[in-house]
């Protein structure tokens, strides 16, 4: 009975948003986030998170082309974006490096759009273009956390099922308990109405994982492909917090961000 309810509550809310024709419902989801956003901080806020999002997202949209997926759009959904494929609902992949490739370029193109406004800071001393790359950086990092429905548990999890089925399953475990955790345990509406939503996919995630894991034909990665994309992870971690932490070293950018955000 729970995995009947479970199935139609997902499929309703991917047959909500993944359909080309669906115009209309896109333009509502995308200026509901602008004035949610606008309304829990202010519209210069709102606008550069959507800019900051999509420079993000155009980046798993690009490696999904690349891939040869079928990308039908960006779709904000108020408390984040998601680039959605017409032949990847649920969430799964029959190749690993697919998987592990589509969810490193959303932060690497992440990198581009932090220097860009860092370099603009460097050079004219605005501390309003270092505080949009701080708020960058807050973004990514985020985005690189090791739970499932994000891009960090994304590579994490097809490592970890490229060595062995049950590790992946272990850290998919691992990963929803830790989330649910943090739920339970920060005391910020915004972030239960997040978390809640991220819960919610990394539960589907796992029951897709383990409803398939007896698949054959499910491509993994060499180890040393293994290697070269938690060596990527780590590096893409390592390359933002040291740009944060030459960042914040300017307390007028602190400042300037803290302000941007009110």
């Amino acid at each position: 009975m729970f995995t009947v309810v479970w199935d139609k509550i997902y499929s309703f809310f991917f047959k909500l948003i993944d359909n080309p024709k669906q115009l209309v419902i896109k333009t509502v989801l995308f200026i509901t986030t602008i004035v949610v956003w606008a309304f829990l901080t202010n519209v210069t806020c709102a606008l550069i998170l959507i800019v900051l999002i999509l420079c993000h997202e155009y980046g798993h949209i690009w490696a999904m082309k690349h891939c040869g997926f079928e990308v039908k759009g960006v779709y904000f959904i108020i408390i984040g974006c998601a680039a959605v494929g017409g032949n990847d609902k649920k969430g799964g992949f029959g190749d690993r490096r697919d998987e592990a490739f589509i969810a490193i370029m959303g932060p690497l193109w992440g990198v581009v759009s932090t220097l860009i406004p860092t370099a603009i800071y460097l050079i004219s001393g605005n501390v309003i273009w270092g505080a949009i790359a701080l708020f960058n950086i807050v973004l990514n990092v985020f985005n690189l956390l090791p739970f499932a429905s994000l891009d960090g548990g994304r590579i994490i999890r097809a490592i970890a099922f490229s060595i062995n089925n049950w590790l992946g399953m272990a850290v998919l475990v691992l990963g929803l308990g830790a989330l649910c955790w943090l739920v339970v345990t920060v005391n910020q509406p915004l972030w239960w109405a997040l978390g809640i939503f991220m819960v919610f996919l990394s539960i589907n995630e796992l029951r897709y994982e383990y409803l398939s894991r007896h698949e054959t034909g499910r491509i993994r990665m060499r180890a040393g492909k293994m290697i070269g994309y938690f060596s990527a992870y780590l590096g893409l971690i390592a390359f933002y917090i040291f740009v944060f932490i030459m960042l914040i070293s300017n307390e007028a950018v602190v400042l300037a961000m803290e302000s941007l955000v009110q």
